[in-house]
């Protein structure tokens, strides 16, 4: 059986809570839901939070709340996870592609900064890959920086925890983030929104169900991260010195969903290579069939770079020794 290139860190105690959830017939969504937005709310520092079923409902209440209507410009990184282009394009939200940085696969600011006469409103500095943006460089724009930390959770910039400086938050909960969940997101706002912006929306509340695993898992994101720091150095005095992984720009501490290899040129014969060892690796952005690789891509060519040159491993805080040696062993070996 080959070692997957996603497995969620589930445990024992995450089951339990889930289980609570079921005797106490808390199916729906309810208090469980609002403990989880609770606490990321406070370990974000932030003033408002809500967790929601769906990424397209979470992107709608977070656009909305930060006060953009259609027409307004958002810029965002080719890069950035495939839910962000259409659901702005179905708000009505035009988007601007900046390039990302040359070494880190992160929105770059100064690729910003030449988009600023096109006057945007907001940028997205999501943690691609777990790498983390300099959110106070994008904030020293004027515009509103959004956060999405569905890659990075458990970052860490200049000491700070990621999400803790943009003026919106976004974190998708699926099997391969830092926080598992089985779906749902959280929107959180540093300054509270005028209610009038969403009072007459519908949004569906991820299920107290939902929200025990995510709310038990969020409990030892720490010792997650920890885990995954430690993994990620193992492997990386593992891979041969014709190979690198993109850099942390800046004072960063990274956090990274899977563990990312660039290559130049053999990308086949190295996955190749990788199933036959019996671990899975694949193309780190095989999901990006929004894109437009003549237009969206012209003008980001380092974009175009990571698209077709990163291939990613996998990383996650429970993997066994037994498991992590085998990595080890392809990581080291790698054609």
């Amino acid at each position: 059986m080959s070692l997957p290139l996603v497995r969620p860190s589930l445990r024992r105690q995450d089951f339990d809570h889930v289980l609570d959830a079921m005797v106490h017939d808390r199916l729906a969504s309810g208090e469980v839901n609002r403990s989880l937005g609770r606490e990321v709310v406070k370990s974000l520092r932030l003033k408002e939070g809500l967790v929601l079923a769906s990424v397209g409902d979470s992107v709608r209440r977070l656009i909305l709340g930060m006060g953009l209507v259609p027409g307004d410009k958002v810029v965002l990184s080719p890069l950035a996870p495939p839910y962000w282009l259409p659901n702005l394009e179905h708000l009505g939200i035009v988007p601007l592609f900046a390039d990302v940085g040359e070494f880190s696969p992160v929105i770059d600011v100064e690729s910003v900064k030449n988009l600023v006469k096109e006057q945007p409103k907001a940028v997205i500095a999501d943690c691609c890959l777990g790498f983390i943006p300099d959110v106070d460089g994008l904030a020293s724009l004027g515009l509103a920086v959004i956060e999405d930390l569905s890659q990075g959770l458990g970052g860490r910039f200049q000491g700070q925890p990621v999400g803790t400086r943009g003026a919106g938050v976004l974190i998708q909960f699926s099997p391969e983030s830092l926080v598992a969940g089985a779906g749902g997101c959280f929107v959180g706002f540093r300054s509270a929104p005028d209610p009038a912006l969403t009072e007459t929306a519908p949004w569906e509340a991820l299920s107290d169900l939902g929200a025990a695993l995510i709310l038990s898992q969020w409990r030892d994101a720490e010792v997650f991260a920890e885990k995954k720091r430690e993994h990620f150095r193992h492997l990386f005095h593992r891979l041969p010195k014709s190979y690198r992984p993109p850099k942390q720009g800046g004072d960063g501490d990274p956090v990274m969903p899977w563990f990312p290899v660039l290559v130049e040129s053999g990308a086949k014969e190295i996955l190749a290579h990788s199933r036959k060892k019996a671990v899975e690796a694949d193309w780190a952005f095989r999901s990006q069939p929004h894109l437009n690789l003549e237009s969206d891509l012209d003008f980001c060519p380092r974009a175009r770079s990571f698209l077709f040159h990163t291939l990613v491993f996998p990383l996650y805080a429970t993997i066994s020794l037994k498991e992590l040696d085998l990595l080890g062993k392809v990581i080291s070996s790698l054609p």
